[in-house]
């Protein structure tokens, strides 16, 4: 009994690698491929003005790919994509002259209408034999 805790006892760094390579293996696997993307070039205006900051949102239609987003600058975007029809949401933020967070200063709010992000109206087709540019001409007024 003493001989076999001996050699068990001793064999325990090697117990433990090999148990650590069993369970990272399934981990070697490649993860399927998922839907070939497009780049999505395009601007946003607000009130016939550059959107200085925000953010896209690209939104399958039918629910099942997954959702693509990228930053605004300047009015310009510039993100990759699966082709298809999608929502798209606008999203842009700035300091609130009126609205305090819970540490009394001024909070950032939305300022854009709902109908361009939570309640989105716009779509857009991404598609896959042409260039996707897009315009998105927003009003608030």
């Amino acid at each position: 009994m003493k001989s076999f805790w001996k050699l068990h006892h001793q064999s325990w760094p090697f117990e433990i690698l090999a148990i650590a390579c069993l369970c990272f293996l399934p981990g070697c696997e490649r993860a399927p491929a998922g839907p070939p993307l497009v780049p999505v070039k395009g601007t946003v205006t607000v009130d016939g003005e550059p959107l200085p900051v925000g953010s896209i949102y690209l939104s399958p239609v039918d629910g099942i790919a997954g959702s693509y987003s990228g930053e605004i600058q300047q009015g310009k975007f510039s993100i990759q994509s699966a082709v298809g029809l999608k929502h798209v949401s606008i999203v842009a933020s700035r300091l609130s002259t009126k609205v305090l967070g819970p540490d009394g200063k001024l909070s950032q709010e939305q300022y854009l209408p709902a109908k361009y992000n939570v309640k989105t109206e716009l779509t857009a087709e991404v598609v896959a034999d042409k260039p996707n540019s897009m315009s998105f001409d927003l009003l608030t007024k």
